[in-house]
């Protein structure tokens, strides 16, 4: 596959797709998990119970993937991707409003499961943008970006959360999750169902599907 496959349309699409997921993905998980305890002490708890609060949410880490495991291939990644991003923009924005315990752990709970399956679906997806031929440097690519950006985050959080408080944080994240849900929406790309040969687009931009079906009908 030549080089300037990297450089035509639809893969310079894939390549922005891939990289905007990775980072909305990593980034949100960062600020989600990394802050949680910050959060709860913000709004009066002990640090104790901070931690205590802290540990009943993360089972939302376990519960969040095994959800991804039942229903993804089912309904689709990219049905998948809209669908868990709009939820955690949704628990995102209303989870700094909880002040009773039982709704911090409840929507804490639904929020870490939402972005730990988001997660998954993201660092999972993102390789099957690219073409055979640069699959694997292609999803290396994005992770690079995703991590160097994962680096900058804390001076993000910090800066927002010295501004504005929790809430400032929280409701980033969550425009960052709506910004990427609407993307995918509209521009997205759905792998689903499709064989890694069939979804890699050839150098004028026609998709290896299109290529077998000219095959098949020339036998």
């Amino acid at each position: 596959m030549p080089i300037t496959v990297l450089f035509s349309r639809p893969v310079i699409r894939r390549t922005l797709m891939a990289l905007i997921l990775t980072v909305t993905c990593l980034f949100g998980s960062y600020v989600v998990t990394g802050w949680m305890p910050t959060f709860f002490v913000k709004q009066g708890l002990t640090v104790s119970k901070s931690l205590g609060f802290n540990a009943a949410i993360m089972s939302g880490y376990v519960a969040g993937p095994l959800l991804c495991m039942v229903i993804v291939d089912r309904i689709g990644r990219r049905t998948s991707i809209v669908m868990f991003g709009t939820l955690t923009a949704i628990f995102a924005g209303i989870y700094p409003f909880m002040k009773a315990p039982a709704l911090v752990i409840a929507v804490g709970f639904v929020l870490v499961a939402t972005v730990a399956s988001f997660l998954t679906l993201g660092l999972g997806t993102t390789p099957e943008y690219f073409p055979t031929a640069f699959r694997f440097r292609g999803g290396g690519f994005a992770q690079t970006v995703g991590r160097i950006g994962l680096i900058f985050s804390p001076f993000v959080v910090l800066w927002l959360f010295n501004s504005a408080g929790v809430v400032a944080v929280i409701l980033a994240v969550s425009g960052m999750y709506v910004a990427v849900t609407l993307l995918n929406s509209f521009a997205g790309v759905d792998t689903s169902r499709e064989a890694l040969e069939q979804i890699a687009p050839d150098d004028d931009g026609a998709t290896h599907t299109a290529k077998s079906a000219r095959s098949g009908s020339t036998k």
